[in-house]
């Protein structure tokens, strides 16, 4: 009988301190790879569907606004291997077990198991409902967080007595008649001897993430690396929306090449015939 007490206590493992652990090292190395990159937190969600409060509470290291440890090591994978970064053994060991003293037992949990049973799941099954709630929650993301069309409307105080003239003018009669103000409409148009088309030339002085839409079509989405050119040809309007706008300069129909924007800041433009 003696024996029966002579066992020695198992030692009880804080996952929850690990999985803080871990993603307090993965965090710092994500936010600091996107940063550098120039891409605000909407660029990545609406490229990799995942929303921007759990890349928000990936990168501050809050597990509290995560979901389950199965479901955080995907997302941490996907995040890192979006940013090209080489983690795999971080991620590898990121725990998804979960405390087993009843100090770490929910509420809900004591309620519905009030005299302690104790039920032993198959692992491998249990890791296939994991897998599928992992592919429906996926997919459940991928199809709220379609992308969608970003536009930008800068105005300013001393364009508002000339609103209601310019509503019935041409967008080349704006051009024409106030050049100045060009840098701040998101609609930029294009007068060159009455061009047949747009030729617009993009170089990359910076990493970038770009869309560029022509006429109305999504032609390429994409990171354009230091130094890489590319051309592109519209027959009446080009958009092009830019995550790192100082790193890229734009030229129309061989004019001289001017920056999109600011280095680190997200710009839309568009150039209409």
């Amino acid at each position: 009988m003696l024996k029966l007490f002579s066992g020695k206590k198992p030692i009880e493992v804080d996952y929850n301190q690990i999985r803080q652990e871990e993603l307090d090292r993965v965090s710092v190395l994500l936010q600091h790879k996107r940063q550098s990159l120039g891409w605000d937190i909407e660029s990545v969600s609406s490229n990799i569907h995942i929303t921007k409060n759990i890349l928000r509470a990936i990168e501050n290291g809050d597990l509290n606004k995560l979901p389950e440890p199965i479901f955080v090591k995907e997302l941490l994978k996907k995040y890192s291997e979006f940013l090209s970064i080489n983690i795999e053994e971080t991620i590898n060991s990121f725990p998804t077990e979960k405390n087993n003293n009843k100090g770490y037992k929910s509420a809900h949990q004591r309620n519905i198991n009030p005299f302690n049973f104790r039920i032993n799941f198959n692992s491998k099954y249990l890791y296939v409902v994991y897998i599928a709630l992992l592919f429906f929650s996926i997919k459940s993301l991928n199809e709220m967080l379609q992308p969608t069309s970003f536009t930008t409307q800068e105005t300013t105080e001393t364009q508002s007595s000339h609103n209601n003239t310019q509503e019935n003018q041409t967008v080349t009669d704006n051009l024409s008649n106030n050049t100045d103000e060009i840098t701040d409409n998101p609609t930029i148009p294009v007068v060159d001897n009455n061009p047949e088309q747009l030729k617009v030339n993009i170089k990359a002085q910076d990493n970038s993430w770009v869309r560029v839409v022509i006429d109305g079509n999504t032609e390429f989405e994409g990171i354009l690396t230091q130094g890489s050119e590319r051309e592109w040809i519209a027959s009446r309007e080009f958009t092009i929306r830019a995550g790192n706008a100082g790193g890229l300069l734009i030229s129309v129909n061989e004019e001289t090449p001017k920056q999109i924007g600011e280095l680190g800041q997200v710009e839309e433009i568009t150039l209409n015939l």
